[in-house]
């Protein structure tokens, strides 16, 4: 299912918030990644941990700080 640019937002404000800064948002097959600092990824790790598939780990070939999780709903599709 292909994601609105409205919802994207949505969804990217919500995270943000939760982080306290900017960060980036994507999903890739069944897993929604979000790219920021180790200290936002650890923050939206701490809010999310009760979620069996949620991870926080450092991307080398992105240079960046990930949280993941297995989203349990559809595949979503970036626009």
């Amino acid at each position: 299912m292909k994601i609105t640019e409205n919802k994207l937002r949505s969804i990217t404000k919500m995270f943000s918030d939760i982080a306290k800064e900017e960060i980036r948002i994507d999903f890739i097959g069944g897993a929604l990644y979000v790219f920021g600092s180790e200290l936002a990824c650890l923050r939206i790790f701490y809010k999310y941990s009760y979620t069996k598939t949620a991870r926080v780990e450092y991307s080398k070939n992105l240079n960046t700080w990930c949280f993941s999780y297995e989203t349990p709903f559809e595949t979503y599709e970036m626009p």
